[in-house]
């Protein structure tokens, strides 16, 4: 078993130091900078407030906007301040309000899925700048996602104590919505940033976000108020845009000619400006490392994005591209696919770029073949929803489908989810009883195990038969870390029964993946029989724990949060503990602690879903 080193040693250090925290608080003033709502598109124009944004995701304004960061003097009793009497009632003292911190801007309360104001009650804001650059940069389960998003968005009193030296953590934690490519959640987090604590990365990010959502007057402003703060060629270059989309293209290209004299380098910025300035483009191939400021040009331009715009790493990016009219269809079906893989993109679109991809005549005649790409998904999906389609035709479809994307890997996790909807409105007749096992896996890995009992109900129901017996078998482990079951003992006989029916590939795999269930099993507060363990003794070394363990300061704090039953702490440091590392490749005693702690902290839902989602990575 190897050990793997903390992704950057700045990081380790400071988590190292952080328990026992004792480090120099910064006294760097904070910078005024212009606020997106002060600032003009044009650079040289007078401050002015800009419309205000429009969108579905609905704002919680931090209270820091409200107070500035800095400790206010006390005000005379005349201004209003509550008088506090002394107990000879004889003097009056005034008790001025405390600031209230930028970083308790969030988005999410207690009603709409936050984890509490007190999120970060025992934990220091050294600890916390020092775990949150670790978290996943794009995690896909669904259950790791859903529990970083929380902990970024969640409205809560900021950590307690002196900086330790790193990033703000309101910059973290924008940087991480970002990388997550949740550009929605980042837009609507920023509004309601304060004035004071805009920075240049934040207004870079700010002005990122905008340009995918096509908000271009935030766009514009943000990259104005950029002018002059260390990132120029950005704000030069995003103005080339805002002169353009402004009609002013005479500026534009003038602009554009800068540019170019100064060696930037991004050929898809330069094909995109020079078509908004009426020359024909040229490689559009160049767009394969497509950014937020090229697509938006490529918007603006109607240039028909081909597909190797979708060979952009950013979900964010890949998010953008989907949802843009100007790209081919296959552009948009490999952005899709990619971007909801990383969990940018909801299931609901992606179903509609799909079911809005032109076939040809003759692909529509064919019969659906072995096609594993986006097209021939899309296709699938396209034939599967088509009105009078019989019950029967429908499991053909979606059998083939599910068979050819795998059995554990996220592309048989998206596929699930697309046909999640479709699955839960067939009835489990009796005629469709071959199809139940692969139904409620389906449903199981789609987070719908309401709509996998009925399936695994009709199995049951088939008492004796071979063939229910071997697949209730191989179901149950999953429905038993899906649904708790209170009270109810662990059957052996089931475990042994689910080995069996799932012994169907190399031995390697199969002791790992037995590894991994009876671990999550055992994590989720159920007693594996010892004689379930012993087969796994045996296990080759170079299987039984082929990944890489996280840092033993990480494991530690993890264990010392979720003893204290503290939320912010066991849901940072599980996360961080995780890392980038892959469900599919995390060792089975590291998904026991992750799971183990977040249970122990209360979260059991959460528990059972990352339970979920690891044991479905690893073919459960």
């Amino acid at each position: 078993m190897t050990i793997s080193p903390i992704k950057t040693g700045a990081a380790l250090a400071a988590l190292l130091l952080a328990p026992g925290l004792a480090l120099a608080q910064s006294d760097a003033p904070i910078q005024l900078t212009p606020h997106v709502d002060e600032v003009l598109v044009s650079p040289n124009a007078a401050p002015q407030p800009s419309p205000p944004a429009k969108g579905p995701v609905q704002v919680i304004p931090s209270p820091a906007a409200a107070a500035p960061q800095a400790t206010p003097a006390p005000v005379p009793a005349a201004a209003g301040a509550f008088p506090t009497m002394t107990p000879a009632n004889t003097a009056i003292t005034v008790q001025p309000l405390a600031a209230v911190s930028v970083d308790s801007t969030g988005l999410l309360t207690n009603s709409n899925g936050g984890f509490g104001t007190d999120l970060w009650a025992g934990v220091s804001m050294a600890t916390v700048q020092a775990a949150l650059p670790l978290l996943p940069a794009a995690p896909t389960a669904r259950a790791e996602r859903d529990l970083e998003r929380r902990l970024l968005l969640s409205v809560a009193q900021a950590p307690s104590g002196p900086s330790g030296g790193g990033a703000p953590l309101l910059a973290l934690r924008a940087e991480k919505l970002w990388s997550m490519g949740a550009v929605d959640d980042l837009d609507a987090f920023l509004k309601g940033v304060s004035l004071q604590a805009y920075t240049p990365p934040l207004r870079h990010l700010a002005s990122d976000a905008a340009l995918l959502a096509g908000d271009t007057a935030t766009a514009c402003a943000q990259a104005s108020a950029l002018r002059g703060q260390g990132d120029d060629t950005y704000a030069a270059m995003v103005s080339v845009y805002c002169q353009f989309v402004g009609g002013k293209a005479s500026e534009a290209s003038l602009t554009e000619d800068v540019l170019r004299e100064q060696k930037v380098k991004d050929p898809a910025f330069f094909i995109a400006a020079d078509a908004l300035g009426g020359i024909a483009p040229g490689r559009l191939t160049a767009f394969d490392t497509l950014t937020p400021l090229d697509l938006a040009l490529a918007r603006a331009a109607k240039l028909p994005l081909p597909e190797a715009a979708a060979g952009t790493p950013s979900p964010a990016v890949l998010a953008a591209l989907a949802k843009t009219a100007g790209a081919t269809p296959d552009a948009r079906l490999i952005a899709a696919e990619k971007a909801e893989m990383a969990g940018a993109l909801d299931i609901a679109t992606l179903r509609q770029i799909y079911d809005a991809t032109p076939f040809t005549s003759q692909e529509l005649a064919l019969p659906l073949g072995p096609d594993k790409g986006p097209r021939g998904r899309a296709l699938s999906y396209h034939t599967a929803i088509q009105p009078g389609l019989s019950p029967a035709a429908k499991i053909q479809v979606i059998g083939k489908a599910l068979a050819a994307a795998g059995d554990a890997s996220p592309l048989y996790v998206m596929t699930a989810r697309v046909y999640a909807d479709v699955l839960a409105g067939l009835q489990p007749a009796p005629e469709l009883t071959g199809f139940a096992y692969t139904a409620a896996r389906a449903l199981l890995a789609a987070g719908r195990a309401d709509a996998a009992k009925p399936w695994l109900t009709a199995l049951r129901a088939q008492g004796n038969v071979p063939q229910a017996m071997q697949a209730v078998a191989g179901l149950w482990p999953l429905l038993r870390m899906a649904v708790a079951e209170d009270g109810q003992p662990l059957p052996a006989a089931a475990l042994d029964a689910w080995r069996l029916a799932r012994a169907d590939q190399a031995d390697a795999v199969s002791q790992r993946r037995a590894a991994v269930a009876y671990s999550l099993l055992a994590a989720l507060g159920e007693t594996v029989p010892s004689q379930a363990w012993l087969p796994l003794l045996n296990a080759p070394a170079a299987t039984a724990a082929t990944a890489t363990l996280p840092h033993p300061a990480l494991l530690q704090e993890l264990r010392s949060s979720a003893a204290a039953r503290q939320v912010g702490g066991t849901v940072l440091f599980a996360l961080a503990s995780l890392g980038d590392t892959g469900l599919d490749q995390a060792d089975p005693s590291l998904l026991y602690q992750v799971v183990a702690a977040l249970r122990q902290a209360g979260l059991d839902k959460d528990a059972r879903a990352l339970a979920v989602d690891a044991a479905i990575a690893n073919g459960v």
